[in-house]
């Protein structure tokens, strides 16, 4: 019986042994393929979402590029506007100084007009003096007088001053008659034997006796 009993304690050992060493393999292997399995699932993950990045990089790269092409358009068109713009510069500057060159022109004609106006007025002056010198005439600006033949009164048919008398057409006597013995005048105008004009001067109060039409001119 103990014999027997060595023998069966005998075989059950190594089954023992084998059975811990084959559960050993099974615990270990499934140890080892979870670990396995839960790598593998890191690096699905680490790979998933590097290529989540790498489509956001592109994304972001392919917006860059965009982008910069904008970029690119937008400074050409800058560079056009620019130009443009230069060439405007480049008009309005002509167009000041051709208005500059107005403006010059301007006041020269100005002044030259001034000074023809200037020189106008000397020659008046000088032609005046001159027939002055010539006729010791100068006629003043107020307009002749014509009067009919008859009787008038200086003052108040003629204004007083210093007149040309000549005849409008014909001839005729002209009398001035004064309580001043001086100027008492008695001439003939117009006519072969008249003399073509008299110059005499008008006083109020004094009497106009004419024999025919008479025009007088108010001299200086």
């Amino acid at each position: 019986m103990q014999l027997e009993n060595l023998k069966e304690k005998k075989w059950v050992i190594p089954t023992v042994l084998i059975t811990g060493f084959l559960f050993a393999l099974i615990v270990g292997g499934y140890i080892g393929q979870s670990a396995l399995e839960v790598e593998a699932n890191d690096e699905v993950i680490k790979y998933e979402k590097l290529t989540s990045e790498i489509s956001d990089l592109e994304k972001k790269r392919n917006e860059l590029t965009s982008v910069k092409g904008e970029l690119i358009e937008a400074d050409k068109d800058l560079k056009e506007k620019q130009s443009e713009w230069e060439e405007y510069e480049e008009k309005y500057k002509e167009l000041r100084d051709l208005e500059l060159k107005k403006d010059q022109m301007i006041s020269k004609k100005n002044s030259a007009e001034e000074e023809l106006r200037s020189i106008s007025k000397n020659i008046e002056a000088r032609s005046k003096e001159l027939e002055k010198i010539e006729t010791g005439i100068v006629k003043a600006e107020s307009e002749p007088i014509v009067l009919g033949a008859g009787h008038y009164s200086i003052g108040k048919d003629l204004p007083p001053g210093r007149y040309e008398a000549s005849s409008v057409s014909g001839s005729g006597n002209m009398f001035v008659d004064s309580e001043v013995y001086e100027r008492d005048i008695g001439v003939t105008l117009g006519g072969s034997y008249g003399e073509p004009s008299y110059v005499f001067q008008a006083v109020s109060g004094d009497s106009l006796r004419l024999g025919t039409s008479v025009k007088f001119t108010p001299i200086q």
